[in-house]
């Protein structure tokens, strides 16, 4: 048994050091101590934990946001499975999550609450000093991974939205609804229902002046895969905490353009790509 001491804490723990046994086991248990550890820490500090909300569209590299920013032990990631936070992936009662936000232990607590994007000003609103990290993917990588993961449950979520009147987007665009409610009478693909799901979704960050909030940055999955260090750098400053190089390292960009682009319907086509170019402008980037 050798005794391992963990740098920048007083204590130390027994961990077997026989060949094969120590590894990855080995890392993982010494990560979560740390964890631990600086949570104890932190606690210690009476400071406030700072809700950050990690949006957009699902298959557009919110995961990999989450997963990144989670490797700082400044970080607590309060994800979409946590009972206590999230019911059907969607959020409990805002002074539920304000408790548990509290109780995170760690400088921030990181929400990743997709399927409420739209709801986002609200989100800000009521949580003092919190931020948010809008992600966006091209609209053709995004759609192709919405086919391969959510398969046809996504013509149900299309079904429900114009049977309810889009009573969950009680601020999406005239333009938007009829071009869903068009496209959707003429063709209800899985391809179709997952460009709608983009569309929709990532439409909010127009019609919320999302661009215009000092407490939102956006983040382009290509640029994050493709230059991850800067990106992940500009991200860290913007939420508060310190960049470390173990951010980076399940980051591969070999999910970018690698496969045909789907067929739309032409209104469709066109208002995804118009929408695309917004997200691409200078002073959205």
């Amino acid at each position: 048994m050798a005794r391992l001491h963990i740098p920048g804490y007083a204590v130390t723990m027994n961990m077997q050091t026989t060949p094969g046994v120590v590894g990855r086991t080995g890392t993982r248990i010494l990560r979560k101590a740390q964890r631990q550890l600086a949570r104890l820490r932190f606690v210690a500090t009476g400071r406030a934990t700072r809700a950050v909300f990690a949006v957009g569209s699902g298959r557009s590299g919110t995961d990999l946001v989450v997963h990144c920013l989670g490797q700082s032990l400044d970080v607590a990631v309060l994800n979409e499975d946590n009972p206590a936070v999230f019911v059907n992936w969607r959020l409990r009662d805002l002074t539920m999550v304000r408790h548990q936000i509290a109780r995170a232990g760690a400088d921030i607590a990181l929400l990743k609450p997709i399927v409420e994007t739209q709801r986002l000003r609200e989100l800000l609103d009521a949580f003092p000093e919190s931020r948010a990290l809008f992600i966006v993917r091209h609209y053709h990588d995004t759609i192709n991974s919405r086919i391969k993961f959510f398969g046809d449950s996504q013509q149900g979520m299309v079904e429900t939205w114009l049977a309810t009147d889009f009573e969950r987007f009680p601020a999406l665009p005239a333009s938007v609804r009829e071009t869903v409610r068009a496209t959707w009478a003429l063709d209800q693909s899985t391809t179709t229902a997952a460009a709608i799901g983009w569309l929709v979704i990532n439409a909010s960050y127009g019609y919320l002046q999302l661009h215009a909030d000092a407490r939102v940055q956006l983040v382009h999955y290509e640029a994050l895969v493709a230059d991850s260090a800067p990106c992940l750098r500009r991200a860290c400053a913007f939420i508060g905490i310190d960049y470390n190089d173990r951010m980076t390292r399940e980051i591969y960009g070999t999910s970018v353009r690698q496969s045909q682009p789907p067929e739309l319907p032409p209104e469709l086509e066109a208002a995804c790509a118009a929408l695309w170019v917004t997200f691409s402008a200078p002073d959205h980037r």
